[in-house]
């Protein structure tokens, strides 16, 4: 029965809504995906564009990266002769210091040395005797001679002073040539100092790093974007067979719709004012029940109005061997007048409820008549007896 069945056709409607809203949410993320894909590409394409262009620059950055190597170098160079420089520039303070003592003290031993000889002269000179040197005869104030120098102590003197001057020469050399490698060095650092060669060279590694690594995504990224053209293309294809599962599902639950639809309406109408087509059944199987033992009353009857017939029978063929004109002439010899009266009333009575008989099979066939699965047995006999009651009324 239709009523049986209206929990599962309303679990199958649920499921049937439910499939539609899943297939509804399914196409909804397909366009959303599809409408986020434009800008999706476009942002990878920027991305890899600008990879790429870094990824170009690679050779450049080597060079960078090796100019910046060669000015640290340079710089750390610079700084190692600068430092040279100071030692020897102080060495040559200190050559100068010895060179300058030593022509002092040879400046003196070639005085003592000097002042030596004029004593050795003076001790040779005789009163009136012309001195070598300058011819005079006269000798007022003689030199002495009390700290002798010889050859040999202004020699050694002399080959210290040389010694020392050719120290403070070869110094001089030597920090000439540092000054001139240092600025070869500062001009290949090109001014830096080893802390700015240092950084410049850190964000040359960091920069030749990054080229490299722009490389590495530029694959990845043309990867990604022809996953996403892929993608695309996969989107197309679900969206046609989404569009195509919602339009099933939604068909499908229309059908459920107008079955469920009919099936209330068809349940509607077998309630009708009954609360369940069961109580409506319950109602007519006691109806049909009073109207069978109804019946089974109108058939006795009839059987006793046929048994009446055949006492009136005998009572005629009784009759016709008597005086009498009829029953009413034997009634009327063997009763009295309250008898009678008595009898007349028990006739209206009878009629009268004849007629509410046939008006109550009459009411009973009329409400059995819509019931589509009322046996026909029981409609056949309310008939019957109906007819039955009409002609005996007759």
């Amino acid at each position: 029965m239709l009523e049986e069945q209206e929990v599962g056709l309303a679990e199958e409607l649920a499921a049937a809504a439910a499939a539609v809203e899943v297939s509804t949410a399914r196409v909804e993320d397909g366009e959303r995906e599809r409408a986020s894909l434009p800008d999706a590409m476009a942002t990878l394409t920027e991305e890899r564009d600008q990879a790429r262009r870094i990824a170009d620059r690679e050779g450049d950055l080597r060079a960078a990266l090796e100019t910046a190597d060669a000015r640290r170098v340079a710089a750390s160079e610079a700084r190692r002769l600068r430092q040279e420089e100071s030692a020897a520039d102080a060495e040559i303070a200190e050559a100068s210091a010895v060179h300058a003592q030593a022509q002092t003290t040879l400046a003196q031993l070639r005085q003592r040395r000097a002042d030596g000889m004029a004593g050795e002269l003076a001790s040779r000179l005789v009163p009136d005797t012309a001195c070598p040197v300058c011819g005079s005869l006269e000798h007022p104030a003689p030199a002495t001679h009390s700290d002798p120098v010889s050859r040999e102590d202004v020699e050694a003197a002399e080959a210290v002073r040389d010694a020392a001057a050719q120290r403070e020469r070869e110094l001089v050399a030597v920090s000439s040539a540092l000054r001139a490698e240092r600025a070869g060095a500062e001009a290949r650092s090109d001014g830096r100092t080893v802390e700015q060669a240092e950084a410049e060279l850190a964000d040359a590694v960091a920069a030749h790093a990054r080229s490299r690594a722009a490389a590495e995504d530029v694959a990845a990224l043309d990867t990604r974007l022809a996953t996403l053209l892929s993608r695309a293309g996969d989107l197309e294809t679900e969206r046609a067979e989404a569009a195509a599962h919602l339009a099933a599902v939604r068909e499908a639950h229309a059908v459920l719709l107008q079955r469920n639809a009919d099936a209330q309406a068809l349940i509607a109408e077998a309630r009708g004012p009954f609360p369940s087509v069961r109580a409506r059944l319950d109602d007519a199987a006691v109806t049909i029940d009073a109207a069978d033992a109804l019946v089974a009353a109108i058939a006795e009857t009839a059987r006793r109005r046929q048994a009446l017939a055949s006492a009136e029978a005998e009572r005629d063929a009784a009759l016709a061997d008597t005086v009498f004109d009829g029953v009413a002439a034997v009634e009327q010899a063997l009763r009295s007048a309250s008898t009678q009266e008595a009898l007349d009333a028990r006739i209206t009575q009878h009629a009268v409820q004849r007629e509410k008989e046939r008006a109550i099979l009459f009411d009973l066939e009329l409400r059995t008549l819509p019931e589509p699965d009322r046996p026909h047995r029981r409609r056949t006999g309310i008939r019957r007896g109906t007819r039955a009651l009409d002609q005996r009324g007759r």
